[in-house]
């Protein structure tokens, strides 16, 4: 029973995981910018939320404030920061350290404006564990595994089979393609920052639910989120999710035997391992075909 209960505690921080990793691949996987900011205006956004409540019922209204924040915030960014640099052709170096600016900024920032120290974000509806068995599982695990899937699964219908879909395939594909279908490309992909920043920033609200706010948080964020997009293959929703969960249930399943600083060591080995099997990641070949 004890290994059931690490595997499923592994599906669940991979499940989380696997919306850091859809965000992330959504905004990489179709304008190819490497968003290093993207954990940090997430942060910014939960900061916010934080602001207006940190428990009880308020917080689900502060939860939905936040969704709505990480939205904007995903569009204002891509607006004032990415689509005047690529309007200008600068190249995607240039932009890759812009984007490393904003994340050292919001970083420098936001200890000052709040706290260094953690904050505790709790819903005690969500965090009160329940037992099936000798098997302990919250509404919160339930959740995270239930929205990762579902989440997952609409936005590739949606870009499988919807309009906007089919419009960001053809600005992925070429953007003069793209503009005969009548695809505003500055409306799509800003489109595509917010909904990334969002889908985002859910993941990191579940994550921080059971353990803490911080002013560094979004540094793990972002890698853990690009080593699974890079590892699952690039704009291919299916390999980040694939990976995004082996990552969870071997990260956790480490922790039998080692420490979990060493647990973290063994994940980082286990996907070096990965690339130089697989440079263009796991499922490569239905990345082409997503976006």
């Amino acid at each position: 029973m004890y290994y059931l209960q690490v595997l499923i505690n592994g599906l669940v921080t991979g499940s989380i995981y696997g919306l850091a990793a859809l965000g992330f691949n959504l905004i990489y996987g179709t304008t190819k910018i490497f968003h290093v900011a993207y954990g940090s205006v997430i942060m910014v956004a939960l900061y916010l939320v934080t602001s207006i409540s940190l428990t009880g019922s308020t917080a689900y209204w502060a939860v939905g404030a936040g969704l709505l924040i990480s939205l904007a915030l995903g569009a204002l960014v891509y607006a004032i920061l990415y689509a005047p640099l690529e309007k200008l052709g600068r190249p995607r170096p240039i932009i890759f350290i812009a984007s490393l600016g904003l994340a050292t900024l919001i970083e420098a920032v936001i200890p000052w404006i709040y706290s260094p120290q953690p904050l505790s974000f709790y819903l005690p509806s969500l965090n009160t564990v329940f037992f099936v068995g000798h098997i302990a599982i919250s509404p919160l695990d339930v959740a995270a595994v239930a929205g990762s899937l579902v989440l997952s699964l609409s936005l590739w219908a949606i870009i499988k089979w919807s309009k906007f879909g089919r419009q960001l395939r053809a600005i992925t594909s070429n953007v003069e393609l793209g503009s005969v279908m009548g695809a505003r490309r500055g409306l799509i992909l800003g489109s595509v920052f917010a909904i990334g920043t969002a889908i985002g920033f859910i993941g990191l609200t579940m994550q921080t639910m059971s353990s803490s706010v911080t002013p560094v948080i979004d540094v793990s964020y972002t890698l853990i989120a690009a080593m699974i997009v890079l590892g699952g293959g690039a704009g291919s929703l299916v390999g980040s999710y694939v990976v995004a969960l082996a990552w969870g249930v071997i990260q956790n399943g480490a922790t039998l035997w080692v420490s979990a600083d060493w647990a973290s060591v063994i994940v980082y080995v286990a996907f070096l391992v990965l690339i130089l099997i697989r440079p263009v990641g796991l499922v490569s070949s239905i990345s082409k075909r997503t976006l």
